[in-house]
């Protein structure tokens, strides 16, 4: 497989999205960085990846990627008395 394809080295343990190169894009590199340290994490707030750009739409599908799942902590929420049990 080496004769065909030129392997890609991966830099691991940066975990910033910002850092992405872009050629060719419309936005300059600091609003793209603004833009990707605003991204919401909630599905319901996030806006839609066919709204962005099309040249960044891969840079902000990878970012969400890396965000991982949205998973709410820390939330109490009341307990209910249901027939006489908390």
């Amino acid at each position: 497989m080496e004769r065909f394809f030129k392997k890609i080295s991966r830099i691991e343990g940066s975990s910033s999205c910002a850092n992405e190169n872009v050629g060719g894009e419309s936005l300059e590199k600091t609003d793209l960085e603004t833009l990707l340290d605003q991204l919401p994490s909630d599905p319901a707030r996030r806006t839609r990846i066919l709204d962005y750009d099309p040249n960044i739409r891969d840079i902000v599908r990878r970012c969400y990627l890396l965000m991982g799942p949205c998973q709410p902590r820390n939330h109490n929420f009341p307990q209910k008395m249901i027939s006489g049990k908390k």
